[in-house]
């Protein structure tokens, strides 16, 4: 299992990320860098089974939506269009 490890540290609290190659990534605290970093080690390894996070985060980006396509109205005349507008409107 190819894991990537990123370390951070916020409010005397040390974040540990992991990505795995399926486009998730786990979050891990600890209260200290050694423990961390102790982690960060044993993911580097590559466990065969990953203990039970902090936070899942999914890295997978959506995709923007492409612009909805309009239909081209043939034959319509303004005055049915406007027709049209006056029922919605009551």
């Amino acid at each position: 299992m190819d894991l990537t490890t990123e370390l951070s540290e916020a409010n005397n609290e040390w974040a540990l990320r992991v990505k795995t190659p399926a486009g998730v990534a786990l979050e891990y605290r600890y209260p200290t860098e050694q423990q961390a970093r102790f982690m960060a080690a044993i993911f580097a390894l590559g466990p065969s089974r990953l203990p039970p996070a902090a936070r899942v985060l999914s890295t997978y980006r959506r995709k923007s939506r492409a612009n909805k396509r309009t239909a081209e109205l043939i034959d319509v005349t303004e005055t049915e269009i406007d027709a049209a507008l006056v029922l919605l409107d009551s």
